[in-house]
């Protein structure tokens, strides 16, 4: 210890007092007994201190048994330690700078690539312009940095930041402890964030979320996203499948072309090829295509079941398992093809039927019902002279049985004669027709609503930059076309201003809303 000691303060001694116009003269350091330990200096301002130490580069300094600098201006400084190139720097037991203007740092850490930095135990910089800081750290990729113990950046342009940390991909990204970007231009965040190789322009972020498919991103923890250009945000959501999306927490989502926002919603549980397709859901506790196929359905509630494809679900603990099923209400069933049930406790049970009304249940195929037993029935245009105008052919009057099933008939087959039965019967019939042609009128408005509302559901987003925004919107049901236009005002840092209003062309119908959103 102390002739090393006496060796280095001697060699730093000489370098201070020799005149730097000189810039030839070579030093060796000598021990306690004048020794220089087979210490070499042979270039011009070149430095050797210890046992078998070369300084053999111009300017070059060697300190440290077996340490080379043979590189101009080259520094290796350490036992065994190596500074081979221009300007290298090596400094640490094994320490190796082979690339041009290269620094290592460290027990047995290597920077051979041109410009490349290594600093930490056994950490290599092998790509030319890389970095790599941490025990076992190694960026071969060129102009890769890897930052953290066992952190590796392999593709060229990447980046790995946190212990173990691995970016392969070219321009890929991983930040964070076990973080793995496989694919070329991935982006991985989070402790255990994946995105697999092959899944290019991938995206994860949070802890243990795995991304496997091109364009594709997962946001929030334990996300899972296979498919191309599909996402899933929140947390726990998984995504299989091409162009879809999941938002909340959690969703299952086993479909191409589909979304769902909202919680504990599940599309396609089983993954049976092309059941999940193009569905829509919005709302919470939904089971969606779970034992029949449900492609082209769009549900809007909670606690729904729907197994039919192209069914329209707005309701809470409804039940669709008719193709092209409407329901609309609370706790309503339809599991007849083409069937329809709007209001509380309704059910379409048979093919092309419609039950409207709160309790309203269909027997039949092909049945239209309204109400139950306890309803009262108005038509006020049946009696208008546009009604009667409408009329040809043989006067008819509809009947019914105790169970409410209507049906015509003639005057003749009655028995009516007299002129004032006639006269009250047909005041009664255009009573009727006008009652049916205000009831066809508002169902039309209805559907018109229906598109309208569709239309102001898009109510814009303020993001932090914005003051101000505007939406305009289309919707559309059942043929009826709806035009929205809403706007947003920031009023204060928490309180948001919005508003609509809502067109239906088709029935010349207009309506509106206001709201004001606060946030804290």
């Amino acid at each position: 210890m102390w002739p090393a000691a006496i060796c280095v303060v001697v060699a730093l001694a000489l370098a201070a007092v020799v005149d730097v116009s000189s810039a030839q003269a070579q030093f060796v350091c000598t021990d306690a007994s004048n020794s220089t330990g087979g210490a070499v200096a042979v270039a011009a301002g070149s430095t050797a201190c210890g046992a078998s130490s070369t300084a053999g580069g111009a300017s070059g300094t060697a300190y440290g048994a077996s340490s080379t600098a043979s590189g101009y201006n080259a520094l290796a400084v350490g036992a065994s330690s190596q500074a081979t190139n221009v300007q290298t720097t090596a400094m640490g037991f094994g320490a190796l700078a082979i690339g041009q203007h290269a620094s290592a740092a460290g027990a047995q850490s290597a920077a051979t690539g041109y410009e490349s930095t290594a600093y930490g135990y056994v950490s290599s910089a092998t790509g030319n312009q890389t970095v790599a800081v941490g025990a076992n750290s190694s960026a071969p990729g060129w102009y890769s940095t890897a930052v953290g113990a066992a952190s590796r950046a392999s593709g060229d342009f990447a980046t790995a930041t946190g212990g173990r940390s691995t970016a392969t991909g070219l321009a890929s990204s991983a930040y964070g402890a076990d973080s793995y970007a496989y694919a070329d231009s991935s982006v991985a965040v989070g402790s255990w964030a994946v995105v697999n190789a092959g899944s290019t322009s991938g995206t994860a972020v949070g802890n243990n979320t795995t991304v496997t498919g091109v364009n594709s991103t997962a946001v929030g923890a334990f996300n899972t996203v296979t498919g191309t250009n599909s996402g899933a945000f929140g947390t726990g959501q998984t995504v299989r499948g091409n162009g879809s999306y999941a938002i909340g927490d959690p969703n299952t989502l086993n479909g191409n072309g589909s979304f769902v926002l909202g919680d504990n919603n599940t599309v396609n549980g089983t993954n049976q090829t092309g059941r999940g397709d193009n569905v829509n859901v919005v709302g919470s506790n939904n089971a969606v295509a779970g034992t029949a196929s449900a492609a082209g359905s769009s549900v809007f509630g909670s606690g729904n079941t729907v197994n039919a494809s192209n069914a329209l679900v707005m309701a809470n603990a409804g039940t669709v398992t008719g193709a092209g099923g409407i329901a609309i209400g609370n706790t309503v069933s339809v599991t007849g093809a083409n069937a329809l049930a709007v209001g509380n406790n309704s059910s379409a049970g048979f093919a092309n039927s419609a039950a409207f009304g709160n309790g309203a249940t269909v027997t039949r195929a092909n049945q239209q019902t309204f109400g139950t037993t306890g309803n009262t029935y108005t038509m006020a245009g049946i009696t208008s002279s546009a009604s009667k105008a409408a009329q040809s052919g043989t006067t008819q009057l509809v009947t019914s049985d105790g169970a409410g099933n209507l049906a015509t008939t003639t005057l003749a087959n009655l028995g009516i004669a007299s002129a004032s039965d006639l006269s009250a019967i047909n005041g009664q019939l255009a009573n009727i027709n006008g009652r049916l042609d205000d009831l066809s009128s508002r169902t039309s408005k209805v559907t018109s609503g229906v598109a309208m509302a569709f239309a102001m559901a898009g109510v814009p987003t303020l993001l932090p930059n914005e003051s101000f925004a505007v939406t305009m919107n289309y919707g559309t049901f059942e043929r009826a076309n709806g035009l929205a236009f809403n706007a947003a005002l920031r009023l204060n840092q928490n309180m948001q201003f919005n508003g609509g209003i809502g067109y239906g062309p088709d029935q010349r119908v207009a309506g509106g809303r206001v709201g004001l959103r606060m946030g804290w």
